[in-house]
């Protein structure tokens, strides 16, 4: 029974640590002050396995209060989020992958024409290609 509570003490310490409270404020062009976002990983999930609507999940999942970092577009459907002018949201994404550590794929290519060979992320296997 104690190892019990002392798990459920543990997952809610860790939960209450992992609680994604990490953002920046930064001014876009059109929009003002917003607050950026760390993904989480729903997020994070979601984004990647999105089809159609990616630009839109990454922008929802992201843009924040600049103030309070409470997610500001969550109440907006996909559809509205992609009425988001195209330069304002070129604007938005670059920052978002910039916060996130998200490379583009010209950073990526850039780094292989300099010789360089791309980090290779912490969970990913090296023997899948």
């Amino acid at each position: 029974m104690a190892q019990n509570i002392v798990a459920v003490g543990l997952a809610a310490s860790f939960l209450a640590l992992a609680e994604n409270k990490d953002f920046v404020k930064d001014k876009i062009e059109g929009l003002g002050e917003v607050g950026i976002k760390k993904l989480s990983l729903a997020e994070r999930d979601a984004w990647l396995n999105a089809a159609d609507d990616s630009t839109a999940i990454l922008i929802q999942g992201t843009v924040c209060d600049p103030e309070t970092g409470e997610l500001t577009l969550k109440s907006l459907t996909k559809e509205q989020i992609k009425g988001i002018p195209a330069p304002i949201a070129d604007e938005l994404v670059k920052k978002i992958y910039k916060h996130n550590g998200i490379k583009t794929v010209a950073e990526v290519q850039a780094e292989k024409e300099a010789g360089q060979e791309p980090t290779e992320l912490k969970n990913s296997d090296p023997t899948e290609a």
